[in-house]
């Protein structure tokens, strides 16, 4: 069995942080229609140029491109620092020089004689714009969670422990991964931000492989259940338990179980042991049955509310979620959604104040 991930996890990042220098997000259906697997001669295929050979992106002229190309790809192929090989390195070289042009590239200082720049960094001074497109490329070229995962734990152990691997790939898999290769070259560090998010994922799966108590408990909900909550005592509640009220309520209710569908719950007292919250988790990964997404999921779990009023909350932190509370009681609701997690969160009012500190320590949904 390998071992869980451990050492300082923010030094991790910032070690592979060059590491992760040649790569980039974006919407890519606008591209997806015309970048093909590489030809022989460094260009796309006929859905990316014109009948001269020139792309439909940058007026690129066909020599000089070609050129870019195979001075470039060995930056990403057998000469860079991630485990690509040499035919996916040309693919990604052609698709940036093919997207943003050999004369871009030649204003920023990436040429023929130089073709990582003067800075060592291929994507140094390019717009947003540009590093989305280059985003493109490589998710159509590379698999960018699998990558972005080897990065992030080379200085770890050789072998994983599978759970952790487990919750790595599925907290990348839904865009994550993408996101923060984007932000990282963009310099967007900002707290809130995809790479608070992996840094976030990296710590709550590292922490959930060496927990006991979330051995039987997906892996996918890890990051969402080994978070300390400042002012407060966090347990998990045993699902078993006849006194996990909120948690049978909410499988009564809304939650639904089924291959796809994880779910577990956070106890949350005061100090003086008042309970402040229960937190809901529920993780829907691609797949489940019967259709199911976390969108869906949500709306079941709003329609549960009946005739309470449900409202958009923009919480202190930043996070959208909805609330409601039920009429002639005290108990409100906070529901906290993204790709793949659903959070809700119910209690006495101060679960509002609980949620707004949980969804700063925690990846976004």
């Amino acid at each position: 069995m390998g071992q869980p991930l451990s050492g300082d996890l923010a030094r991790i990042f910032r070690s592979q942080w060059c590491m992760l220098a040649h790569v980039r997000t974006r919407d890519v259906l606008a591209v997806a229609a015309t970048l093909l697997l590489l030809t022989t001669s460094c260009t796309f295929g006929d859905s990316g140029a014109t009948e001269d050979g020139d792309s439909v992106f940058a007026d690129n002229d066909p020599l000089a491109a070609a050129q870019l190309t195979s001075a470039m790809a060995p930056l990403f192929g057998s000469e860079g620092p991630l485990p690509i090989d040499d035919e996916t390195g040309v693919c990604i070289a052609a698709g940036l020089v093919d997207t943003i042009g050999v004369d871009q590239f030649a204003t920023i200082g990436v040429t023929i004689d130089d073709p990582d720049g003067p800075d060592d960094d291929v994507y140094s001074g390019l717009s947003r714009d540009h590093l989305a497109d280059a985003i493109a490329v490589w998710t159509l070229c590379a698999d960018v969670p699998a990558l972005v995962k080897s990065a992030l734990v080379q200085t770890g152990p050789e072998e994983l422990d599978a759970g952790v691997e487990t919750c790595l790939e599925l907290g990348l898999a839904t865009g994550l991964a993408q996101r923060f290769l984007f932000d990282a070259l963009a310099d967007d560090t900002d707290p809130g931000g995809a790479v608070s998010d992996v840094l976030r994922l990296v710590d709550g799966c590292a922490q959930g492989g060496e927990a006991p108590e979330l051995a039987e408990i997906h892996p996918g909900l890890w990051p969402w259940l080994t978070v300390g909550i400042p002012g407060y005592d966090t347990a998990l509640v045993d699902a078993d338990d006849p006194d996990a009220s909120a948690l049978a309520e909410f499988l009564v209710a809304g939650g639904i179980q089924t291959d796809g569908v994880a779910l577990a719950a956070l106890e949350v007292t005061t100090l003086d042991g008042e309970l402040a919250a229960a937190l809901i988790v529920v993780a829907v990964e691609p797949g489940a049955a019967g259709g199911i997404s976390a969108a869906s999921y949500s709306a079941g779990v709003v329609a549960s509310a009946g005739d309470a009023e449900v409202f958009p909350i923009a919480l202190p932190g930043g996070a959208e979620v909805l609330g409601w509370q039920e009429p002639d009681a005290e108990v409100v609701s906070l529901l906290w959604s993204g790709a793949r997690i659903v959070v809700l969160a119910t209690g006495p009012e101060v679960a509002a104040d609980v949620l707004a500190l949980y969804t700063e320590l925690v990846p976004s949904p």
